[in-house]
């Protein structure tokens, strides 16, 4: 991405804030040699990964607003990190669910049943401690019919 000015006064107001252009490069993760380049005119542009870990310590240094700063480019990365995180999330989910289909064929517990449906449905909403009170209150009424 092109470094814009706004972007370079951006950079120079958070290093002016933080003291040292190390403290930013500690709390970034870019390079001090990089923001010495990027203050200095050294370089033309900035990479993607060094501006997405730029970006957050120097959005509020902005003197107007940063539109420059959110290009096409950077709209597709975020899209591409959102996909990657669903994709993730549905994999785990996917998992998850087939553990739990996996415990309750071992309890012989019969997935077609309808109170383990309507169990099921409500499964995907609850939180995680209300999925160990369901299923302590379960093994609670399992053990009483042994």
């Amino acid at each position: 991405m092109r470094l814009k000015q706004e972007i370079i006064e951006a950079i120079k107001a958070a290093v002016d804030d933080l003291g040292t252009q190390k403290a930013l490069a500690d709390i970034s993760g870019v390079s001090c040699k990089n923001i010495n380049k990027y203050i200095n005119g050294g370089v033309k542009t900035i990479r993607s990964e060094a501006w997405q870990k730029l970006l957050p310590h120097i959005a509020p240094y902005f003197q107007i607003a940063p539109t420059t700063a959110k290009t096409l480019h950077d709209t597709v990365l975020c899209a591409e990190n959102i996909a990657k995180s669903v994709e993730k999330i549905e994999k785990d989910n996917i998992n998850y669910w087939e553990r739990v289909t996996q415990k309750l064929a071992e309890l012989n517990v019969d997935i077609l049943d309808i109170s383990t449906s309507a169990i099921l449905s409500y499964w995907g909403g609850m939180t995680q401690s209300q999925r160990y009170e369901l299923l302590a209150q379960a093994a609670e009424i399992y053990e009483k019919k042994r």
